[in-house]
């Protein structure tokens, strides 16, 4: 019992990177602004550069990952 599930929890660990790995990519392929669809075309130029900053929309890609 114990060696099953320690393969079902080794076993997760690919597929837990795999889906990490997929969303990270649609949501980098998704297109248009993620902030202008949040605040809509109600935002102000001041609001959308706030909330780019706040999803680290601004910085490229490799880094809009790390936590700030």
């Amino acid at each position: 019992m114990g060696s099953y599930i320690l393969r079902r929890l080794l076993g997760l660990v690919p597929v837990l990177l795999g889906i990490t790995l997929l969303v990270f990519t649609f949501l980098q392929l998704i297109p248009g602004d993620p902030a202008q669809a949040i605040l809509g075309e109600r935002g102000t130029p001041e609001q959308l550069a706030a909330l780019r900053e706040k999803l680290g929309s601004t910085a490229p890609s490799t880094y809009s990952t790390s936590p700030s």
